[in-house]
Protein backbone atom coordinates (compact mmCIF):
# COMPACT_ATOMS: atom_id res chain seq x y z
CA UNK A 1 0.00 0.00 0.00
CA UNK A 2 3.11 2.35 0.84
CA UNK A 3 3.47 2.57 -3.15
CA UNK A 4 0.11 3.91 -3.75
CA UNK A 5 0.55 6.12 -0.68
CA UNK A 6 3.69 7.56 -1.51
CA UNK A 7 2.53 8.68 -5.48
CA UNK A 8 3.89 12.28 -6.57
CA UNK A 9 1.15 13.01 -8.85
CA UNK A 10 -2.13 11.59 -9.47
CA UNK A 11 -0.73 11.26 -13.38
CA UNK A 12 1.97 8.12 -11.54
CA UNK A 13 -0.96 6.61 -9.84
CA UNK A 14 -1.81 3.89 -12.63
CA UNK A 15 1.44 2.89 -13.22
CA UNK A 16 2.18 2.67 -8.94
CA UNK A 17 -1.22 0.90 -8.56
CA UNK A 18 -0.09 -2.21 -11.28
CA UNK A 19 3.00 -2.47 -9.55
CA UNK A 20 1.06 -2.58 -6.01
CA UNK A 21 -1.24 -5.48 -7.62
CA UNK A 22 2.12 -7.00 -9.19
CA UNK A 23 3.72 -7.17 -5.67
CA UNK A 24 0.22 -8.37 -4.33
CA UNK A 25 0.08 -11.72 -7.07
CA UNK A 26 3.64 -12.39 -6.59
CA UNK A 27 3.10 -12.60 -2.62
CA UNK A 28 0.09 -14.70 -3.00
CA UNK A 29 1.79 -17.07 -5.10
CA UNK A 30 4.15 -17.22 -2.55
CA UNK A 31 2.39 -18.30 0.21
CA UNK A 32 0.64 -21.14 -2.36
CA UNK A 33 3.75 -22.12 -2.71
CA UNK A 34 5.05 -22.57 0.82
CA UNK A 35 1.72 -23.78 1.80
CA UNK A 36 2.24 -26.78 -0.21
CA UNK A 37 6.19 -27.08 0.65
CA UNK A 38 4.66 -26.61 4.42
CA UNK A 39 1.86 -29.73 3.69
CA UNK A 40 4.58 -31.68 2.12
CA UNK A 41 7.40 -31.11 5.04
CA UNK A 42 4.45 -32.28 7.84
CA UNK A 43 3.82 -35.37 6.06
CA UNK A 44 6.98 -36.59 5.36
CA UNK A 45 7.69 -35.57 8.86
CA UNK A 46 4.79 -38.05 10.48
CA UNK A 47 5.91 -40.63 8.19
CA UNK A 48 9.31 -40.40 9.50
CA UNK A 49 7.84 -40.05 12.92
CA UNK A 50 5.79 -43.36 12.35
CA UNK A 51 2.56 -40.76 13.54
CA UNK A 52 -0.95 -41.99 12.06
CA UNK A 53 -2.40 -39.95 9.20
CA UNK A 54 -5.57 -38.13 10.48
CA UNK A 55 -8.70 -40.45 9.10
CA UNK A 56 -11.82 -38.25 8.11
CA UNK A 57 -15.12 -39.32 9.75
CA UNK A 58 -18.34 -39.44 9.02
CA UNK A 59 -20.60 -37.07 10.33
CA UNK A 60 -23.24 -37.06 12.42
CA UNK A 61 -25.81 -36.46 9.67
CA UNK A 62 -24.09 -39.33 7.06
CA UNK A 63 -23.48 -41.83 10.64
CA UNK A 64 -27.47 -42.02 10.53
Amino acid sequence: MDLVVTVDSEADLPARIEDSQQQTMTAVASIEELSQTEAQLISDVNAYCGAAQPVETETEENAE
